[in-house]
C-alpha cells in the first residue's frame, strides 16, 4: 500500500512537472497549442508578426490534400475530413497599442459562422510586433460556402498592463543632394508618430538643394524635418558605453563624427542632449544599429541617397559605473546624395 502511494506521488509530480514545461514552451512559441474537439476551434499557430490588428477570413477546406497545400500543420489526418470541413479563419491583434483582439468562441447554425471576439481599448505601450494566430472552425461536410460575422464583445477600460513615459526625442532629418533635386520621404510606421514640423502626412514632399535646404510645396524653407514617435522598447544591453557626466562633450564629439555626421549635425545633437546627460554622475549610452532603428521606424526616400546614416542614442543615468562590452560602431563615410537622421530616447 505504502508502494502504491509513492508511485502515485511521484506520477501526481511528474505530471505537474511535464505540464509547467509544455507550458513555458508555449509560451516561448516552441510548441504550438491546439485544442481538438466537437464543440472548440483549433488554434494552428500563435506567433509574433508585423501589420496591422485585423480580423480575416481565409477559406474553406474540403479535403485533406487541401489543408496540407496550403498550412504546413499537422493538426489534423485525413479522418478529420471524411465527416467534416473545416473554415480557417486568422486574426492579428496589437496588445500594447489601443487595440486588443481576441477570438474567445464561436457559433454556427447551418451556413452561418458567428465569431465571437472580445475587443478591447488597450493603454497605450509599444510593441513593435502584433500577435498573429490562425484557427480552424469545424462544420459539417456539406458545408461549402459560409456566411462569417463576427460578433464584438466590447471591454472598455481594461487594466493597464504596459506603459512607457519616454518618446523618440527630436529625430531631425537633414537631405543633402548633389544637385537640387525633389524629394519624397516617408515614415513606413505612421501610427507612431505623435508630432511632426513640417506637418507629416502620408510623407513629406521637398526640395532639397545641395546645402541642405529645404523648400516644401508653399514654398516655405527649413533646415530639416522634424519628428516625435511613441518610444520603442529600450533596455540596457550587453554592450553599450559607460560614460562620466562630465565627459560628455568629448565623448558624443568623438563618437558622431567617427558615425558620420558633420559639424552642424554634431552641435545640434550635443546642445540637445548635453542637458540631459552631463549633470548626471554616469550614464549608459549606446547607438542602435542600422536594424534596431529600421524595425521601429523604417524610412523610404525617393530618389534613394546614396548614404543614409541614422543616429540614435538610448541613454540611462546611472549613479555607479557598471560594466558592459564596448560597443562596436560601424563608421559613417558620406557619398553621393546623402541622408542624415538623429534622434534618441532614455530607458
Amino acid at each position: 500500500m505504502k508502494k502504491k502511494k509513492i508511485i502515485i506521488i511521484i506520477s501526481i509530480i511528474l505530471a505537474f512537472v511535464v505540464s509547467i514545461i509544455c507550458y513555458l514552451l508555449f509560451k516561448m512559441g516552441y510548441i504550438n497549442y491546439f485544442y481538438k474537439s466537437s464543440n472548440e476551434f483549433i488554434l494552428l499557430k500563435n506567433n509574433m508578426v508585423q501589420g496591422e490588428s485585423k480580423v480575416q477570413l481565409g477559406y474553406v477546406f474540403k479535403d485533406y490534400e487541401d489543408f496540407k497545400n496550403k498550412i504546413d500543420s499537422d493538426t489534423l489526418s485525413k479522418s478529420d475530413f471524411k465527416h467534416n470541413n473545416y473554415v480557417y479563419v486568422k486574426y492579428s491583434y496589437d496588445e500594447c497599442f489601443e487595440k486588443n483582439i481576441k477570438i474567445t468562441n464561436y457559433e454556427l447554425n447551418g451556413n452561418d459562422l458567428k465569431v465571437k471576439i472580445k475587443y478591447t481599448e488597450d493603454c497605450v505601450g509599444y510593441c513593435i510586433t502584433l500577435k498573429e494566430s490562425a484557427y480552424l472552425f469545424k462544420v459539417n461536410k456539406n458545408v461549402d460556402n459560409m456566411n462569417v460575422t463576427f460578433d464584438y464583445d466590447i471591454v472598455e477600460n481594461p487594466k493597464c498592463r504596459l506603459h512607457f513615459n519616454q518618446t523618440e526625442k527630436k529625430p531631425v532629418i537633414y537631405l543633402y543632394p548633389k544637385e537640387t533635386t525633389k524629394v519624397t520621404v516617408k515614415l513606413l510606421n505612421k501610427k507612431l508618430i505623435t508630432t511632426s514640423y513640417p506637418k507629416y502626412s502620408n510623407s513629406w514632399v521637398v526640395t532639397a538643394k545641395s546645402d541642405g535646404t529645404l523648400i516644401d510645396e508653399n514654398n516655405k524653407e527649413y533646415y530639416g524635418l522634424y519628428w516625435e514617435g511613441k518610444n520603442h522598447y529600450s533596455e540596457i544591453k550587453e554592450d553599450g558605453f559607460v560614460v562620466k557626466g562630465v565627459d560628455t562633450i568629448k565623448f558624443l564629439e568623438d563618437k558622431l563624427s567617427y558615425l558620420g555626421l558633420n559639424d552642424k549635425e554634431r552641435n545640434e545633437f550635443i546642445i540637445y542632449w548635453l542637458k540631459h546627460l552631463e549633470n548626471n554622475k554616469y550614464n549608459y549610452i549606446r547607438f542602435e544599429t542600422e536594424e534596431e532603428i529600421n524595425s521601429y521606424m523604417p524610412i523610404e526616400v525617393t530618389p534613394k541617397p546614396d548614404t543614409i546614416i541614422r543616429v540614435w542614442m538610448t541613454y540611462k543615468p546611472l549613479k555607479e559605473r557598471i560594466s558592459v562590452k564596448e560597443q562596436k560602431l560601424k563608421k559613417g563615410t558620406r557619398n553621393g546624395f546623402v541622408l542624415v537622421e538623429w534622434g534618441g530616447s532614455e530607458i
